[in-house]
């Protein structure tokens, strides 16, 4: 039985992808209860497995074997617009699209609960004005999204996953393209959703000092294919960061939650 404060459900689950007819296993036999409200980071070295791990709690793609449960429906059998209705995903791929509006962008979210004829009703428009709040781009929403700033267009694909309404949100290396700025600008709006919103926030990343900083756990996956969970100051993530990163030019200080570095020219 999934817990009551549990939105989310990992059941035995493996991740990987086929290859002809083999199998190449990133993780196995995962299970976990995530509960509501928090903000969760995944990290690791590229190639480990972090994106398919965000694409199999999606439901873009499949587990290997296991199921993932969200309010006790499987994500794999539910119906498209159930699904849509209970994750939504934020990409970093540009949006192909010209002559849209950055409001237009955001109200795109509200497809799920909109009729054959997609008019928003003042229910819906209250929603988009909200999300637009929330992520701090009131002055943007009648912009055109190609005149956007990386940053400026992460902020609005987030507005535009809140307004989807859903439980649970999932952005896959949201701050791979922006200056430090724009980092924080996210973290701090992720963050937020999470406390004022009891939004849950699954994201991959390669910014372990936001990650340690604004997390309330750490998911790692290590080069062994082993998954490690935990608070950012626990002793087992704070180990597991420094058996990982560490290098003879870099090293994680679990004290202070920084890496050190240390070279010679």
């Amino acid at each position: 039985m999934t817990e009551k404060n549990s939105i989310l459900s990992l059941k035995n689950v493996s991740i990987g992808y086929k290859q002809n007819q083999d199998e190449n296993i990133l993780l196995k036999n995962l299970s976990l209860e995530i509960e509501n409200g928090k903000l969760i980071c995944i990290i690791g070295r590229n190639g480990i497995g972090k994106s398919t791990l965000i694409k199999t709690i999606s439901g873009m793609h499949k587990p290997i074997n296991g199921n993932i449960f969200i309010d006790g429906i499987d994500v794999h059998l539910a119906p498209a617009k159930i699904l849509a209705s209970k994750i939504s995903m934020v990409y970093t791929d540009k949006v192909d699209a010209e002559n849209l509006s950055v409001y237009d962008l955001i109200a795109m979210g509200r497809y799920p609960y909109l009729s054959w004829l997609g008019i928003l009703s003042n229910n819906d428009e209250g929603i988009v004005n909200k999300a637009i709040s929330l992520s701090g781009i009131e002055k943007l929403k009648n912009r055109n999204i190609t005149t956007l700033s990386d940053g400026e267009r992460q902020k609005a694909m987030i507005a535009r996953a809140i307004v989807q309404d859903t439980s649970i949100i999932l952005l896959d290396e949201p701050t791979s393209h922006l200056d430090i700025s724009g980092r924080l600008d996210v973290f701090i709006t992720l963050k937020k959703l999470c406390q004022q919103e009891n939004k849950t926030i699954l994201l991959s990343t390669h910014q372990l000092d936001c990650a340690l900083q604004f997390a309330d756990e750490i998911w790692l996956i290590s080069s062994d294919q082993e998954f490690i969970s935990g608070h950012p100051k626990d002793a087992i993530i704070t180990h597991a960061i420094g058996t990982e990163f560490n290098s003879n030019h870099l090293n994680f200080d679990a004290e202070s939650g920084v890496f050190r570095y240390h070279y010679q020219i």
